[in-house]
């Protein structure tokens, strides 16, 4: 071993401290690690105090709702071609049956989705106008598949189909409130105090009426006065088409118009809330949230380019209505 190597050992022996202060050290280190585990102990006994895990109970189905499906603005029979839209849409027969029968599949999910939470024993089923097109302008003679009667009669077998399902798929009682719109009617010029015996909708709602006479299960309210109100819970709601809300453009919206119009109404007999269709815009959430307004299932089209309407998937309004806090859930029903 070299003498340098050597060296270097022996300097190293010489820096360990003495045996007392060995003892002295660990003393120290000892009494350190006393501390800490003591302020372990403390911020463990704060943790137990003040962060035991909350139990969190469900009140599942401790209250009730009704559920409510609004379907409008189908227009069965019109074409909508896609290179006169830049093939954003297209809507034929094909196209419209199977949207319609999206209309009430999807919105039973919704219903059952919602069903596993809160009791749901009723549900309002709204048909709240223009589910045909009509001849009401001349170049829908020219364009539409199927005639006002055509349509009729196709519809007819839809509409009783869908509900004939909602009874097989579900144990609800089910109101049918039925309002005819502005596409069909009977005459070229809209009626007024007239207008239910010139729809070819208010016959129709009638026939599927009494295809379901005897069916204890399901309720029809065909109106012949533009509004029908209904009373759920104590809470007042007010169906219509909208085509008697005048909406002329703007960027506002319609949300102007549509307050404005139920201001006035409810002088007369005060609602809740306000259910309708007619503007191919849904509207679950309204700032307000005194109304709803429901989309389409022909989709965006010439006419809503015409209109500056700004483009809207095709769908419906599905909402629930709670027994002690009014309207809560509410959902668009997609139909493609």
């Amino acid at each position: 071993m070299k003498d340098n190597e050597l060296s270097k050992i022996l300097d190293t022996y010489r820096k360990i401290p003495p045996h007392k202060e060995l003892k002295k050290h660990n003393k120290m280190l000892v009494e350190e690690l006393s501390i800490a585990h003591k302020k372990v102990e403390y911020i463990n006994s704060l943790n137990e105090k003040f962060h035991k895990p909350i139990a969190i109970k469900s009140n599942s189905k401790s209250s009730q709702a009704t559920s409510l499906l609004i379907f409008s603005d189908w227009h069965y029979e019109e074409n909508v071609d896609p290179a006169t839209i830049n093939y954003k849409n297209e809507y034929n027969l094909k196209i419209a049956k199977k949207s319609g029968e999206n209309s009430f599949a999807n919105g039973l999910r919704l219903h059952e989705i919602t069903a596993k939470e809160i009791r749901i024993n009723d549900m309002i089923v709204g048909f709240l106008g223009d589910m045909m097109t009509g001849y009401i302008h001349e170049e829908l003679i020219e364009e539409n598949a199927l005639s006002p009667t055509q349509s009729t009669l196709v519809l007819y077998d839809l509409l009783i189909s869908g509900l004939q399902y909602l009874l097989d798929k579900t144990e609800c009682n089910i109101k049918v409130i039925c309002k005819f719109g502005n596409h069909g009617r009977t005459t070229l010029k809209k009626r007024i105090s007239t207008g239910y015996k010139n729809s070819y909708e208010w016959l129709l709602y009638h026939f599927i009426a009494k295809h379901f006479d005897g069916e204890n299960r399901i309720e029809f309210r065909i109106d012949h006065s533009y509004h029908t109100y209904i009373d759920v819970y104590n809470f007042v709601l007010r169906f219509h088409h909208g085509d008697y809300i005048k909406y002329g453009g703007g960027v506002g919206g319609i949300t102007i118009p549509v307050n404005k119009a139920i201001a006035q109404w409810n002088k007369e007999k005060k609602a809740d809330l306000d259910v309708f269709g007619h503007y191919h815009q849904l509207k679950l959430h309204t700032g307000s949230d005194n109304f709803v307004c429901n989309g389409s299932n022909i989709g965006y089209n010439a006419y809503a380019i015409s209109i500056k309407a700004a483009y809207e998937l095709p769908s419906q309004a599905f909402f629930l209505l709670d027994e002690k806090r009014g309207k809560t859930i509410s959902a668009p029903i997609f139909v493609r």
